[in-house]
């Protein structure tokens, strides 16, 4: 394991807040196959009552498609914790708010919640990449739209 001065730090910690920043932009704009550009092709998921299990990038990619498609997101993450853990690896924590108000031909209500991204990052042919994606959620409840 290579140490990391702190300029590579500092430049690391950046890089990432930029991914997270348009993991929520793409999101919540639809846009996924810029979306999927986001994850590493082992993408491992824990994302705890999700309606249809997700076992990778894809399925977690199209799920999310399938669930937001015809609907409004609003999702925000804040509060990065973010450690380098080497030149190629790293770990972070976010805490996150969410508004979901899914096509009303779904029939699915609207939710609020709050919680923490729990993630770790790969370096993958110069970009940083998001390996494992867990979502704690400590609060999750329906909104009138």
């Amino acid at each position: 394991m290579a140490a990391v001065d702190d300029l590579s730090r500092l430049l690391a910690i950046e890089e990432i807040k930029q991914l997270k920043a348009r993991y929520f932009r793409y999101l919540d704009q639809h846009r996924w196959e810029d979306y999927r550009s986001l994850f590493t092709d082992d993408l491992v998921l824990d994302i705890p009552k999700t309606p249809e299990p997700r076992r990778d990038r894809d399925q977690f990619v199209d799920g999310a498609r399938a669930n937001l498609d015809g609907g409004l997101s609003i999702h925000h993450g804040h509060t990065p914790e973010i450690t380098i853990l080497d030149d190629t690896t790293a770990e972070g924590i976010w805490a996150m708010e969410d508004f979901v108000a899914p096509d009303p031909a779904s029939g699915r209500s609207p939710f609020a919640g709050a919680g923490y991204y729990v993630e770790e990052y790969r370096k993958v042919d110069g970009s940083w990449k998001i390996a494992k994606l867990s979502l704690l959620r400590l609060r999750r409840g329906r909104r009138r739209r």
